[in-house]
């Protein structure tokens, strides 16, 4: 749900031994990740594509892997606070737009 992507998906496995996948999703969140990323991404039709060579050659830092859950643990709350916090501005717009059409509708 809400996902939207081109004709293709690369899934990207992790050695969960090694590398956490959690961690991993929030590494490529981050500045060096996406840079990688946009300087690697070709385009034709203004529509930009990597590959897997693209997505295999992410240098990624491995800390321990406790360091990797604490890690991945305050992504996911960052993400559950974003989310939260968009669900109370939308929730706000929508009474603010309520708001004016009464004032509108009451002058």
């Amino acid at each position: 749900a809400g996902c939207v992507h081109q004709n293709h998906v690369l899934r990207v496995r992790t050695h969960s031994a090694v590398l956490l996948p959690d961690y991993l999703a929030a590494y490529m969140q981050t500045a060096p990740a996406r840079g990688h990323f946009q300087r690697r991404a070709k385009t034709t039709t203004g529509l930009f594509t990597i590959n897997a060579t693209d997505v295999n050659e992410l240098p990624v830092p491995v800390p321990p892997l406790a360091t990797q859950r604490e890690i991945a643990a305050l992504w996911r709350k960052a993400r559950e606070e974003a989310e939260r916090l968009l669900v109370v501005a939308e929730a706000e717009q929508r009474r603010g737009l309520a708001e004016t059409e009464s004032q509108i509708v009451g002058a």
